[in-house]
């Protein structure tokens, strides 16, 4: 599991073979080493092993929503009735339920039994939103302050030199936008390495100055000297290098990073930004209708928080764009799908990259991705999930009512 977290996946795979070769009736072994074999792209394999966990383990909640995360059911088989035959046992905690309910509410969208998908979604959510704390007023104050703070006078007094390359590419943007899609395009380039999603920016900005949802924040930015700044930046690309084999350009795909626009303007003058939209409404829908295992998705699990979340996502992207002209570039996922080529050309030529038709075989790289996009990235292109929200119409009405106003907007599709 340390090596899976640390990124060695091979690594990781041959200790968990090791651990089954001890205890060859270990389930929570197969789960895990499926979950690794799942990030390489060996998905065939990953199916395997959560067959296997799961013939020990019939019960095994994780295993069973795993699975049909990685598979796409084209009728009602054995796999959605086992599920739904321990999703009915008596004495099922919460937690495994919650398992269960994402995986059946995927198995019956595959089916196209949308309504019936969409009550074991709710389920899935509510019973996670339960178990934390989250006040989205609380969002709200922290985004407020990063306006009030990064205007346009604020970057005309503090210029800072740039750093030396490997030149950063930060993927941003919210989950489920195409950023998984954008960044494998890229790091299909021989000069790009995929660093994914890595907190290096994060970690670099609050040591150097304070985490930024500090209140001590703005002050330690604003005493900060043109030095400090700088060699900041310097750190991070350091940091990030570590791991990209000499490597010319490094993507980092950490999505949150929309946050620190400001300070990748300060700190990285010359990086790029590449800032993944999606129409609105299928960009919160496939986050409610996903699992994360990650922290920092507590917005996540409640329709009205999510569409909440994202007017307050796009009023501080909109602010970014006043106040740094130039520096964001935007790419639509639909029109990645629609044509494919011309918008990856036009990505890597942005990104000051000679073209290189690899990146039109992105779905033949082989590197990890760590994402809930791991088996769709396996794929070519495909717009399966464009306008994918409208089957879920009915059910929706507290995300509608809170990304009502985007319907006003020029080009709805795009937000």
């Amino acid at each position: 599991n340390a090596l899976k977290d640390l990124g060695k996946l091979e690594e990781a795979v041959a200790s968990y073979r090791g651990a089954l070769a001890i205890k060859p009736e270990y389930p929570e072994a197969y789960n895990n080493l499926g979950n690794a074999l799942l990030h390489l792209g060996r998905l065939d394999e990953a199916v395997a092993s959560y067959r296997k966990a799961l013939a020990i383990k019939p019960d095994y909640a994780e295993a069973h929503r795993h699975l049909a995360l990685v598979s796409k059911s084209s009728e009602y088989n054995n796999d959605i009735k086992v599920m739904e035959a321990v999703y009915t046992e008596p004495g099922l905690d919460d937690r495994q339920k919650m398992h269960l309910a994402f995986g059946l509410g995927k198995s019956f969208e595959d089916l196209r039994q949308y309504e019936k998908a969409f009550g074991f979604y709710l389920t899935g959510n509510a019973i996670k939103r339960g178990t934390y704390e989250f006040s989205i007023e609380t969002v709200e104050k922290s985004f407020e302050r990063l306006k009030e703070l990064f205007v346009a006078d604020f970057f005309a007094r503090h210029q800072t030199g740039e750093p030396a390359d490997p030149t950063p590419i930060f993927i941003l943007g919210l989950p489920r936008s195409g950023t998984t899609l954008v960044e494998q395009i890229l790091a299909s380039h021989p000069r790009v390495h995929g660093a994914g999603e890595v907190d290096y920016l994060h970690e670099t900005v609050a040591s150097y100055f304070a985490d930024i949802e500090d209140a001590r924040f703005a002050d330690s930015l604003i005493r900060a000297s043109a030095r400090d700044v700088s060699r900041a930046g310097g750190d991070y690309v350091r940091k990030i290098a570590e791991g990209a084999d000499g490597a010319a350009f490094v993507t980092d795909k950490m999505l949150p990073n929309f946050r620190l626009i400001g300070m990748i303007k300060l700190m990285l003058p010359n990086a790029k930004i590449i800032h993944c939209r999606r129409n609105p409404l299928d960009t919160c829908l496939s986050i409610f209708k996903n699992y994360f295992s990650k922290d920092g998705l507590d917005f996540a699990y409640d329709l009205r928080e999510l569409g909440r979340y994202y007017n307050l996502y796009r009023d501080l992207m909109d602010h970014w764009a006043s106040v740094l002209p130039g520096f964001i570039y935007e790419i639509h996922y639909e029109d990645v799908v629609a044509d494919h080529e011309k918008q990856s050309r036009a990505l890597v030529a942005h990104c000051g990259l000679e073209w290189d038709d690899a990146c039109l075989e992105f779905h033949r790289t082989n590197r990890p991705v760590y994402t809930a996009s791991a088996a769709q990235i396996r794929r070519p292109i495909y717009a399966d999930s464009v306008r994918s929200w409208e089957h879920y119409k009915p059910w929706l009405a507290p995300l509608l009512d809170e990304l009502a106003d985007l319907e006003h907007t020029p080009d709805p599709d795009r937000g």
